[in-house]
């Protein structure tokens, strides 16, 4: 899910220095102030305690100089009020005399307030009980800091006036390479190429700024020149597709969302009659029955509604020519989301022909369990897989009994190692092998039978089992020579239909389904930019259109090379120093990830060069390396021995390694175990160029490549290599 882009902060610079600078200049003043006013107002308030201190020695002198003539406390405070010291006298019988000059003394430090100003006071004892205050007035302090914070206002305000027409013409200076940059963006948006800042000093920050400015330009331009060569390639890529639609032996039939026919390859027209011209919008539902058309209508619904998602299983249903013809068709739908609307992607193939098969093996299951003969399979060790009534009746082993125990149960010792030998044979690719002996009942007796070994075969073609029919020699010799001529056929016919019908489905399936994702990401980048984007989304959308062009090109080419070998074409040989091949591959990885440790051990190095295939050597070694690179945590270790007929390569790493159960599976084409996107044809491929060289890739604790060595393993004929059965 998209999400809404979020607005880039943009907040006016210049106006953010003046004000930033104004506030750092108002703190300061601030801090300043203060402590000038709260030191002058302590001095203010030392003094008037000084004065207060000066008065009341005052008042003891006066008070001395009054006892010594007997005056009393009256003429105390007269005497305090001719000196201009306002004082209360108090007696001890509660008595006040008041001392109020009507004017102060200059030259007395601060001088007194009028009356009812502000003041403080000290209290001076006398002998006798009477108690003198002196006052001393606050007013000329209290005015005199007023003066003082006005003073520091206008200081102040004048301060910060003067701070912010500085800032202000530092932020105009400082900020005037950014309104450059911003002066050659707006020309360079008005269609103005070729222009760039290059500034004198790139290393400073406006200069890192300037710098970048001239390589997003470069960036955008290159960017335009690769979109032009992308949509000219993108044109390129839709031809190749339509080359390899017209080419497929599948009938391709495109429908839109409403169900209508857009497109038509000639193997549709082959299949179903009709022309491409005469049948492109018309109703698909016309290709059916109509007891299937209801059916059709809705599994096409059903696949707009999935939209891109994986494909699904296949269709099978009965399908219509023009002629009228009924065929057993199967369906491959693939749902794509377009900009005109949705389009359905259908392959095709009539499959009359593997039903039939079908039908076959079926009547020939019927005819095992319904035969007189003992048939039964056997692993290549010689456990017994199945078990067929006659066995039970000619051994008198039941089927529970006998399946999974060896085939020693029925096969005298004295013939047991012959035996065990021809399963061998079939499982190294022989196709039948008879012979007559005999075989152990139940209850010891020996019954003379014609036995015939065939091997049974997976979905891939390799020999998997081995089948055996016995028939007691004695009567019925003649018809079980025809049953084993007849399974024969009948097997070898089923498994060369299934095999080739297989082998054409999955490699079209598989490849189709492979390209659809870097085609519609390369078509939706394209037509994204063709409605217009803008430059930093034109970055990203070239950058996925080469990355899917490159994902398409190196998915071709691995096809290519799956279909060269899957034609068991001969391959070229020449003298080859397998050494040599894993050194220099050591050094490789050792190049690319030089946080790993790469190291090679030669345990026991070939005699000489090897006739092999050294570009499929270099390939499977390059295939397998990149693997180990990427699963591996710190180390990655290569290792050759060479034995008397193989020489073995193991490339092994510290990463988690694959699980025994899937040590087959990561060989098999277009699996990915490890989730990273790649397109799983790597592995396949290096197995495949294995064999083709008579050699094997598998993996137990690493991979491990046996190359064969000497002339019983390869043959030189015309400077190519040829292997017996290899596919």
């Amino acid at each position: 899910m998209s999400t809404a882009p979020t607005s880039t902060p943009t907040p006016p610079l210049g106006r953010r220095v003046v004000l930033v600078g104004v506030t750092v200049v108002a703190l300061v003043l601030l801090a300043v102030n203060s402590a000038v006013y709260v030191a002058l107002r302590s001095s203010l308030l030392d003094s008037l305690d000084d004065l207060l201190n000066e008065r009341a020695e005052a008042v003891r002198i006066e008070a001395r100089e009054v006892a010594s003539i007997g005056a009393d406390e009256q003429e105390l405070a007269r005497r305090l009020q001719t000196r201009g010291l306002r004082a209360l006298v108090q007696l001890p019988d509660g008595t006040v005399y008041r001392s109020d000059p009507s004017s102060p003394i200059v030259g007395r430090g601060l001088p007194p307030g009028s009356r009812g100003e502000g003041s403080v006071s000290r209290d001076v004892a006398l002998p006798g009980g009477s108690s003198v205050r002196v006052f001393a007035s606050t007013s000329g302090v209290s005015e005199t800091l007023r003066r003082l914070l006005a003073l520091q206002l206008l200081c102040s305000a004048a301060a910060l006036l003067l701070a912010a027409l500085l800032l202000s013409r530092a932020s105009r200076l400082a900020l005037r390479p950014v309104s450059q940059i911003a002066e050659a963006s707006a020309r360079t948006a008005s269609g103005q190429r070729g222009e760039r800042l290059r500034p004198d000093r790139p290393g400073t920050e406006l200069g890192r700024l300037a710098a970048a400015y001239d390589a997003m330009l470069d960036s955008l331009e290159a960017g335009m020149q690769v979109a032009a060569r992308m949509e000219r390639r993108s044109g390129t890529f839709e031809t190749r597709w339509r080359q390899v639609l017209e080419a497929a032996q599948e009938a391709y039939v495109a429908v839109d969302g409403e169900g209508v026919v857009v497109d038509w390859n000639p193997r549709a027209e082959v299949l179903f009659g009709w022309a491409r011209e005469e049948f492109v919008g018309r109703p698909v539902v016309e290709l059916v029955p109509e007891r299937y058309r209801d059916v059709v209508a809705e599994a096409l619904d059903e696949e707009v509604a999935r939209g891109a998602a994986p494909v699904g299983a296949p269709y099978e249903l009965d399908a219509r020519t023009r002629d009228g013809r009924v065929f057993r068709a199967e369906c491959t739908v693939w749902a794509v989301d377009r900009r005109g609307g949705p389009r359905v992607h259908m392959f095709v193939r009539d499959i009359t022909e593997r039903r039939q098969s079908e039908e076959v093996a079926a009547r020939l299951a019927a005819v095992i369990t319904g035969s007189s003969d003992a048939i039964l399979t056997q692993d290549l060790s010689g456990t017994i897989l199945t078990w067929n009534p006659a066995a039970e009746r000619n051994y008198g082993w039941s089927a529970a009994e006998a399946v999974g125990r060896h085939i020693s149960l029925i096969v005298p010792e004295a013939h047991l190692t012959e035996h065990l030998e021809m399963v061998a044979e079939i499982g190294r690719g022989h196709q039948v092998m008879a012979y007559e002996g005999e075989r152990l009942s139940r209850t010891g007796s020996l019954l003379p039978v014609s036995v015939r070994l065939s091997p049974v075969r997976d979905r891939h073609g390799a020999v998997v089992a081995v089948a055996s029919i016995a028939r007691d020699v004695t009567e019925q010799r003649w018809m079980a020579e025809t049953l084993d001529n007849s399974l024969v056929a009948l097997q070898a016919a089923a498994d060369e239909a299934r095999q080739s019908e297989e082998a054409t489905r999955r490699f079209l399936a598989d490849a189709a389904h492979q390209l659809r994702t870097p085609m519609a990401g390369i078509r939706a980048c394209a037509e994204t930019l063709l409605r217009g984007a803008g430059p930093e989304d034109g970055d990203r959308l070239l950058a996925t259109m080469v990355r899917e062009t490159s994902r398409a090109a190196r998915l071709i080419s691995s096809l290519l090379q799956i279909a060269r070998l899957d034609q068991g074409l001969p391959t070229p040989v020449a003298q080859v120093d397998v050494v040599r091949l894993c050194a220099e591959e050591v050094e490789r990885l050792s190049l690319l990830s030089p946080d790993l440790d790469v190291v090679l051990e030669v345990r026991r190095a070939p005699g000489g060069p090897l006739l092999l295939d050294g570009g499929g050597c270099q390939e499977i070694l390059s295939n397998l390396g990149d693997n180990a690179r990427r699963h591996a945590v710190s180390r990655i270790r290569v290792v050759v021995d060479a034995g008397p007929s193989m020489v073995r390569v193991v490339v092994a790493e510290d990463g988690p390694g694959v699980a025994e159960d899937a040590r087959e599976q990561v060989f098999a084409r277009f699996v990915s175990l490890d989730g990273r996107g790649g397109s799983g044809l790597g592995l396949p491929i290096a197995r495949s160029l294995a064999r083709s060289m008579g050699g094997e890739l598998s993996y137990e604790d690493g991979f491990v490549l046996e190359l064969p060595v000497g002339a019983a393993q390869a043959t030189l004929e015309g400077n190519t290599l040829s292997r017996a059965g290899s596919s």
